[in-house]
């Protein structure tokens, strides 16, 4: 298990967004991820079209996001955006994820999320 912590989450009134109420520790031998107290997220960026399928707040997803939204951030030694959507993928998989949707979450941020990439 890569996830040594799991999401501990609170909603910020008024945003679509979350904060981080206790460090969320993703580890493999090549990357250590912290995601620390206060971090800001808005979890899977699903459009609501696609929630029947994907929800933005699924069990399968919601820890994977996190890591994901951080390392977009810039805020990880992860210095590539194939890298950052493939752990992304790694770690929907870890979830439990059937293939059809870490594969189909992969591919969205693959197509979607470039203007996302470092805040860009």
């Amino acid at each position: 298990m890569t996830f040594k912590t799991f999401a501990v989450i609170q909603h910020v009134p008024d945003r679509n967004s979350w904060k981080v109420a206790q460090d969320l520790v993703y580890w493999t031998p090549d990357v250590n991820i912290t995601v620390p107290v206060g971090f800001e997220t808005d979890l899977a960026s699903v459009p609501r079209l696609f929630w029947g399928l994907i929800p933005h707040a699924d069990k399968h997803i919601v820890e994977p996001s996190i890591i994901h939204d951080y390392m977009y951030a810039g805020k990880t030694s992860v210095v590539k955006r194939s890298e950052a959507d493939r752990i992304l993928r790694a770690a929907c998989k870890e979830m439990g994820a059937p293939a059809w949707y870490y594969w189909a979450v992969w591919a969205a941020v693959r197509i979607g999320g470039g203007s996302a990439w470092r805040g860009s």
